[in-house]
């Protein structure tokens, strides 16, 4: 997949394009429908397939720090790729993008630069200034320029519309069964390996440490598969603040079965597959020490299970 960050790259344009529009934050079983419909359509009408969507996301812009993302822009480019994409634009979301009208947006970047002739959106599809575009307005501007709309509905699951903002809530609240449902696949953490304090290791069971790339780091301790290279490990995971010794900040430690090697300053990946408890205070790192002991024994009853299946 071609990744293009700014609209004046796109000067070779052969054909003309079906372009998915979205934030696209997370890549979930909503998004899975628009981007196969993107890649059928383009297929049956000889266009090239292009993704539009934005950096920072419009809500990062406005709200700043106030405003999580599901995965980094890399991850969820990575994902839509997957898709067999041909392309994808990044375009940078600034107060001058902000302030275009949902007439102007379309012009300015999907028309002139793009050479569109089909547009793929969710029904829910907002866009322009203040979000004042909507679906019906946008079929409108589509006509007006021979070109063909198409609105994917939303996807529900078990009787919920599934959204980026409720896997946000999920994540946020350590529901992460329900997250990946939503998701279609298992949230990853993913960044660096930095060295600790080694409490784990003194009490039997060394950790690596993650300095993450997330915004969002769901609280508790997780069954998980470490992602080392190009090797995948069962693991225990802990993400809180380690209350038994007392830290205040959010850590994320990993008790990686079968991997003895010292990771610092490695890239590492965690998939979070299932929850195991909150985290809690113990009185004594003993306590601790046999709590740990019990978890592992979860996970790898967890792991020979899946084998099984």
């Amino acid at each position: 997949m071609q990744i293009f960050t700014n609209l004046s790259e796109l000067t070779d344009l052969k054909k003309k394009t079906a372009v998915a529009i979205g934030n696209f934050d997370g890549v979930h079983l909503g998004h899975k429908k628009i981007l196969e419909y993107l890649k059928k359509t383009a297929e049956e009408n000889d266009l090239k397939s292009v993704v539009l969507t934005f950096s920072p996301h419009p809500e990062k812009f406005f709200k700043k720090d106030k405003f999580l993302l599901i995965q980094p822009y890399k991850e969820k480019l990575n994902m839509i790729s997957r898709f067999q994409v041909e392309t994808a634009v990044v375009l940078c979301f600034d107060k001058k993008v902000s302030l275009l009208s949902p007439e102007q947006f379309i012009e300015k970047t999907l028309i002139d630069p793009l050479r569109c002739k089909s547009i793929v959106v969710g029904s829910n599809f907002k866009f322009g200034k203040n979000r004042k575009g909507d679906v019906n307005q946008l079929r409108k501007i589509a006509k007006k320029n021979h070109i063909k709309l198409h609105s994917i509905p939303q996807v529900s699951l078990q009787g919920e519309t599934i959204s980026s903002s409720k896997i946000r809530t999920l994540l946020l609240n350590g529901n992460i069964e329900k997250a990946n449902r939503f998701l279609g696949h298992s949230y990853k953490l993913s960044g660096r390996v930095i060295k600790g304090s080694s409490r784990g290791r003194r009490i039997g069971f060394p950790t690596a440490n993650l300095r993450p790339d997330n915004d969002i780091i769901p609280p508790g301790v997780f069954i998980t598969e470490s992602i080392i290279g190009s090797k995948t490990y069962p693991s225990v995971t802990n993400i809180g603040c380690c209350p038994t010794f007392n830290k205040d900040r959010t850590h994320i430690e990993s008790y990686i079965m079968g991997l003895q090697t010292d990771l610092y300053g490695k890239r590492m990946a965690l998939l979070i597959l299932k929850k195991i408890r909150d985290e809690k205070t113990f009185d004594s790192p003993e306590q601790l020490q046999r709590q740990i002991e019990k978890d592992i024994r979860i996970t790898e009853q967890y792991f020979t299970k899946q084998k099984k299946h």
